[in-house]
């Protein structure tokens, strides 16, 4: 895969980024582009599996919502 024409300020400031995380631009666009299909495929599945589902009540959703937190600063580290 490759991408052209990305403008020179976006990619300073990426691997800036990905220096001060001591990770290589390489390693830190894989895991932007996974994390990206991953959130794709979970839209699919939550669609698939939550038609017709009652939404969640706030502290369920808060709940939820904190996991999903505690999960990507697992996976990414915490945020800072």
């Amino acid at each position: 895969m490759q991408v052209r024409d990305v403008p020179e300020n976006v990619v300073a400031l990426l691997k800036r980024e990905t220096s001060r995380n001591g990770l290589s631009l390489q390693k830190y666009l894989h895991d932007l582009l996974a994390t990206r299909a991953n959130m794709i495929n979970n839209h699919e599945l939550f669609d698939q599996a939550g038609a017709g589902l009652p939404e969640p009540d706030g502290d369920e959703a808060v709940k939820i919502i904190q996991w999903g937190r505690e999960e990507r600063d697992r996976k990414f580290g915490a945020r800072q």
